[in-house]
């Protein structure tokens, strides 16, 4: 019984490291277009879709912004998300 639970949480452990650290594959036309606009920016997280990329990554302490590139390279939308102290008062 203990080798099955062992044999368990090994497979368990292992297909969770392995997913998470696969990355999507991102067109190394995408990536230029992207480090040319951000070379500060050291840690992002992508998301590969049918027809375009999605980049997530922190521009400071207290702001996010979310990408989507075209394969090609070309800026389809952004968002940023900002905290109430980084917002002018109206």
């Amino acid at each position: 019984m203990k080798e099955i639970l062992f044999a368990g949480m090994v497979i368990l452990f292992s297909a969770t490291s392995a997913f998470a650290t696969r990355l999507p594959c991102v067109t190394t036309k995408v990536l230029k277009v992207f480090r040319e606009a951000f070379p500060e920016v050291k840690q992002t997280t992508w998301y590969n879709f049918d027809d375009y990329y999605e980049v997530f990554f922190k521009t400071h302490e207290t702001s996010s912004c979310r990408i989507d590139y075209s394969p090609e390279g070309n800026v389809l939308s952004t968002t940023r998300y900002y905290t109430g102290e980084n917002l002018s008062p109206v």
